[in-house]
């Protein structure tokens, strides 16, 4: 089973750290593939930064 964790934000900065979180609960069959978004901010500090990310999810 493939994973796909989409981070709303435009940067790799925390990619690392994310699939890390995730692979102590991943099984022997599963990866993961973090992205990124191409637009948006670099990071997630406030509610208009939550919304410009998820314009790229949808």
């Amino acid at each position: 089973m493939k994973i796909k964790i989409i981070v709303p934000i435009n940067n790799s900065d925390f990619n690392d750290e994310i699939a890390q979180a995730v692979e102590p609960v991943l099984t022997p069959d599963m990866t993961v593939d973090v992205e990124n978004i191409s637009e948006g901010t670099r990071s997630i500090e406030s509610r208009y930064d939550i919304m410009s990310g998820s314009i790229g999810l949808v």
